[in-house]
């Protein structure tokens, strides 16, 4: 037993370092993105004509595209492989973050400015000292 559990893991030790010694490169009109196998960030080339051209705003959606072009071509080489590694069965999705509770408060808290003398600076109206 022991030793399968050894040749699995220098298996998975291989195939590790194969999936991080790959490249996947995806290219549109502006970005060029390198990630390796494993879906980590190498490089991220941004062209100048897209920094002095009249429309950067759109350089952040064509950067996530290229990213996720590449990394989707990482995955799609190594998830055949991770599967053939543990005897056809797909590994476990990884856990996901539990979204933050939506807030009860759905009006915000606005506060009244009609006791307070902005031009006399008087704070008589029972307001903390400094407040202002």
């Amino acid at each position: 037993m022991y030793q399968d559990l050894d040749g699995r893991r220098r298996r998975a030790e291989e195939l590790d370092a194969e999936l991080a010694a790959a490249r996947h490169v995806a290219r549109n009109d502006t970005v060029t993105a390198v990630v390796n196998g494993q879906g980590k960030l190498l490089n991220l080339s941004i062209g100048d004509a897209a920094l002095d051209g009249p429309h950067v705003q759109s350089l952040g959606p064509d950067i996530v595209r290229a990213v996720t072009s590449a990394r989707r071509a990482a995955a799609e080489v190594a998830a055949p492989r991770l599967a053939a590694l543990f005897n056809g069965t797909e590994p476990p999705d990884p856990p996901r973050r539990p979204r933050p509770a939506p807030s009860r408060d759905t009006e915000p808290m606005e506060e009244s400015f009609e006791h307070i003398d902005f031009i006399d600076g008087d704070t008589s109206n029972n307001e903390p000292e400094g407040r202002w």
